[in-house]
Formats: structure tokens, sequence, C-alpha cells
């Protein structure tokens, strides 16, 4: 009886410091949010630089995340937004499902950009695959590359941070791409 009436008695004394701990600095005022800083304005080749340098940073992440089979996305986010880097995730875990794995990050040779509002922009790259090699992950099998060529053209679209780093918050295919960065690659 008397261990009980010590920890109802150690109960109500913790809620009294909790709650005078929460009068505590009533009289001053919250800190203000600070505006937010404005992204810097890049120039179309400071853009394309830090596009590169941001796309293939997720490229080397991304495979070696592969070769770990780690799907923390959050180890892309220094280079992407979220969303990419969620399906970045889920195009590796499909692909380690059908027992394939992917060795070797693809080159980021180069970039043009195609639109620049100075917080955000398109970005054209033209990335060399012929790096990376895709295997069986059971027998250890290479599978043969597709393709006549290991160049391929990719629209970023890219924000650029008020640190003037660069996010690439998506992703797609262009092999009509035209006069690209890859246009004069093999």
């Amino acid at each position: 009886m008397v261990r009980r009436r010590w920890m109802r008695w150690g109960a109500v004394g913790a809620a009294a410091a909790v709650a005078l701990t929460g009068c505590v600095g009533e009289d001053e005022p919250a800190p203000s949010p600070s505006a937010a800083e404005p992204s810097p304005s890049l120039s179309n080749d400071e853009l394309a630089d830090t596009s590169l340098d941001a796309y293939q940073g997720f490229q080397d992440e991304l495979n070696a995340m592969y070769q770990a089979f780690d799907s923390d996305y959050t180890r892309l986010l220094p280079w992407s937004g979220p969303e990419l880097a969620t399906d970045a995730v889920a195009s590796m875990e499909q692909t380690h499902a059908t027992g394939l794995n992917i060795d070797g990050a693809p080159a980021v040779v180069s970039a043009e950009v195609e639109s620049n509002d100075g917080d955000a922009a398109s970005v054209i790259v033209c990335v060399d695959g012929s790096g990376v090699r895709v295997y069986d992950i059971e027998s250890g099998v290479e599978l043969e590359p597709s393709g006549d060529s290991p160049y391929s053209a990719w629209a970023l679209a890219v924000v650029v941070e008020a640190d003037g780093s660069v996010i690439v918050t998506s992703r797609e295919a262009r092999p009509d791409a035209g006069p690209s960065p890859c246009g004069s690659q093999p």
C-alpha cells in the first residue's frame, strides 16, 4: 500500500513539473519565421554544370544502393526530390524482384539548358551507359546490352535551391531529343 501511494505522489509530482515547465517563458514572443531566401540566379552554363553534377551524384548513389540492396530513398535526397527518389527505389526493387541487378553508374557526359526561369529549369543531359552492366543475381551471368548506342538523352526538371545547388525533381527519357547533348555521340 505504501508503495502505491509513493508511486501516485510521484506521478502527481511529474505531472506538476510538466505543467509548470509549460508556463515558463510565455512572456517571450515566439520567434517569427524568417523569410525564405530567394534562389540565386544561375547562368545557363552554371545551371548546366550544377545539374550535371547533381544528376551524376544521384546516379552514383543509386548504383551504391543497387549493390547494397538498400531501399532507403532518403539517401538520394541530397540530389533529388522525394518523388524521383521513391520512383528510383521502386524501379530498383522491381529489378531485384526479377532476379537482376545493375552494377556501374552511368556517366553524365554533358548537359544543355532547355529552359530556365531562375527557380526551376529543364535540362537535357546526355548519359553514357557503357560502364553499366546488368546481371543475373544468382548466376552472375551478364545480359547483353540492347540498343545501338550506350548514349541516351534525358530531360531533367530541376529546382535551384537557396544555396545555388540543384535538386532533380523528375527525369524522362528523351529518345527524340534531336540536337541534344548526345547529338554528336555515336
